[in-house]
């Protein structure tokens, strides 16, 4: 199944309006693959607050992604990851920064989000 840039720009959307806190979790479990440990130690918290937050953000996302078509739940588990990352990839190109290292791009997403 081919996901639609219609649905890959309702989740970017759905993204860029998150609360930070989601935003960058979704960033490092999605786009990034850290593990919960790994992202527990990357922001000082622990690891029940990352699980969390992973279901948090799924839960905003998920009627997104219901709406724009991916109506089968199987569809809808399988694809997730991968739409979520690819709208990574739309908001981190859109700072078009492609030199810039990750920890420049991550500073800069933060940096936006937060002003």
């Amino acid at each position: 199944m081919e996901i639609g840039s219609d649905v890959i720009l309702a989740v970017k959307t759905e993204i860029e309006n998150m609360p930070v806190k989601y935003k960058f979790i979704a960033l490092l479990w999605y786009f990034e693959e850290f593990t919960v440990v790994d992202i527990s130690n990357i922001l000082n918290i622990p690891e029940e607050i990352v699980e969390i937050r992973i279901d948090k953000v799924e839960s905003m996302i998920r009627p997104t992604i219901l709406v724009e078509g991916m109506t089968s739940a199987r569809k809808y588990s399988k694809h997730f990851p991968v739409v979520v990352s690819k709208a990574f990839d739309l908001i981190i190109k859109s700072y078009q920064m492609p030199a810039e290292t990750e920890s420049r791009i991550y500073v800069n997403i933060l940096n936006t989000c937060l002003s």
